[in-house]
C-alpha cells in the first residue's frame, strides 16, 4: 500500500519530457486535469450530498480496491514507468487521488441511489440498512470494480512490432501491468457476482462487461466506421457510448432492483434511466472539452458535435484536413447538440416519475439537472 502511495506522490514531482511517438491520452484524459482545478460546481454539492444518503463516500471505493497487496505489489515495478509517461501511471494516480471525472456521480453512488428510491424489497428475509439491501450495495461495489478495471484497460498503448527501442520497451512494460492490473480487478468483480447468487444478474453483468470489450473495439476503430457512414452519425455516437459506458450503467441500475426482486417494469425503467445518465454524461465530458479547446488544436473526431459536423457536411475531407475548419463547424452544430441533450434529459426525468417521491429521487434529480454545470458554450452557437 505505501509503495502505490509514493509512486502516486513521485507521479506528480516527476515532469520527464513528452513523448511525440504515440497518441496515449483520448480527449476526455487531455482535459481531465482541467476539470479538477474548478471550483466546487453545483453537480459536486448534488454528489457529495448524495454520497451522504446512501451512508458512505463512493468516491473512495476505487482507493479501497487498489490500495490491496497484490496490486501494491505491482507498485515497485511501476517506478520503471515514471520517465515514460505510460497512461497507467496518470490513470493510478487520478483513481488514487480520486481527481477523474471527480465531479461526476460515480456508477456505484447511482446505483445506490436507484436501489434507495426504488424503495422496500420484495424479499422478506432482506435487511435494509438507510433503504438499501446488502446484496445491492455488494453490486454498487461490484459495479465501481468493472468500471475501474476498464479505465486501466484502456491505457493499453498500440505499439509497433517488434518492440526493439527502450522507449518502447518500457511502454511494454506498462501495458503488461496494465492489463494484469485490470485483469485482477475483473477477477475480483466475477467472484463478487458470484457471491450474489443470482444467475441472472451474473448473466446481465457478463454481457455489460462483454459489450465494454465490444464498444473498445468500435472505439479504436471509429474512424473506419465513420468513412463507411453516410448518414446516422448520431446512432453511431450512441451506439459507441452505449457499449463503453451505458451498458454497465444501465444494466447494474437494473440488477439492483431485480436482486431483492422489483417487478420487470420498474427494472426496465432502470435500465433506461442509466443508459440515458451515460449519454448525458459523456455528452457533457464532450462539450467541456470543446468549451476548453478554443482553437480547435484538440478537436475530438469522435464527440457528437464532430459527428453532427461530419453529417451535416458534403465534404468530409475538407473537415478531417483542417483542425480549425473542423472546430467550426462543430460550433455550427451546438443548436441540435442542444436539442440532443434537452431529449436526454426529458427521458431521464420521465423514467424518475415511475418512482416514489424521496430524498434518493431528489438526489437523483439534482445530478441530472446539474450534469451540464459549468457548460456555456451553448451560448457560442452561432
Amino acid at each position: 500500500m505505501n509503495g502505490l502511495m509514493r509512486l502516486s506522490w513521485r507521479s506528480r514531482c516527476s515532469y520527464p519530457p513528452k513523448i511525440s511517438t504515440y497518441t496515449i491520452y483520448h480527449t476526455h484524459r487531455q482535459c481531465y486535469s482541467a476539470f479538477s482545478a474548478y471550483s466546487k460546481t453545483h453537480e459536486a454539492k448534488a454528489v457529495s450530498e448524495a454520497e451522504r444518503l446512501v451512508g458512505y463516500p463512493t468516491s473512495f471505493l476505487s482507493l479501497r480496491h487498489l490500495l490491496t497487496d497484490e496490486v501494491s505489489n505491482v507498485a515497485s515495478y511501476m517506478k520503471k514507468l515514471l520517465t515514460s509517461r505510460h497512461p497507467l501511471i496518470h490513470t493510478i494516480r487520478a483513481l488514487v487521488n480520486n481527481k477523474y471525472n471527480e465531479s461526476k456521480a460515480k456508477y456505484s453512488l447511482i446505483v445506490l441511489l436507484m436501489a434507495k428510491a426504488a424503495g422496500k424489497s420484495q424479499m422478506e428475509n432482506e435487511q435494509g440498512v438507510d433503504g438499501i439491501y446488502p446484496t445491492q450495495r455488494s453490486l454498487a461495489e461490484i459495479t465501481e470494480i468493472i468500471h475501474m478495471a476498464q479505465m486501466i484497460h484502456t491505457g493499453v498503448v498500440n505499439l509497433p512490432e517488434p518492440v526493439t527501442s527502450e522507449e518502447d520497451k518500457e511502454l511494454q512494460l506498462g501495458n503488461k501491468m496494465a492489463v494484469l492490473i485490470g485483469d485482477f480487478l475483473l477477477a475480483k468483480a466475477s467472484t463478487g457476482l458470484a457471491k450474489l447468487d443470482n444467475t441472472q444478474v451474473v448473466q446481465l453483468m457478463s454481457e455489460a462487461i462483454s459489450e465494454m470489450m465490444e464498444g473498445e473495439f468500435l472505439y479504436s476503430t471509429i474512424y473506419d466506421v465513420m468513412k463507411l457512414e453516410s448518414k446516422g452519425y448520431v446512432s453511431l455516437w450512441k451506439q459507441r457510448t452505449y457499449l463503453r459506458k451505458g451498458s454497465l450503467l444501465s444494466k447494474s441500475c437494473q440488477c439492483a432492483l431485480k436482486l431483492v426482486n422489483h417487478d420487470q417494469e420498474l427494472q426496465t425503467v432502470a435500465n433506461d434511466f442509466g443508459q440515458y445518465l451515460a449519454y448525458i454524461q459523456q455528452l457533457s465530458l464532450e462539450l467541456k472539452a470543446l468549451q476548453l479547446d478554443d482553437t480547435g488544436s484538440q478537436v475530438d473526431n469522435t464527440s457528437l458535435p464532430a459527428f453532427l459536423a461530419l453529417q451535416n457536411c458534403k465534404d468530409k475531407s475538407v473537415l478531417l484536413a483542417s483542425k480549425i475548419e473542423f472546430y467550426k463547424h462543430q460550433k455550427e452544430t451546438l443548436g441540435e447538440v442542444k436539442d440532443i441533450y434537452e431529449t436526454f434529459k426529458s427521458k431521464l426525468l420521465d423514467c424518475l416519475n415511475h418512482f416514489q417521491s424521496g430524498d434518493a429521487k431528489s438526489a437523483l434529480e439534482k445530478i441530472v439537472m446539474t450534469n451540464m454545470n459549468g457548460v456555456k458554450i451553448f451560448d457560442l452557437q452561432p
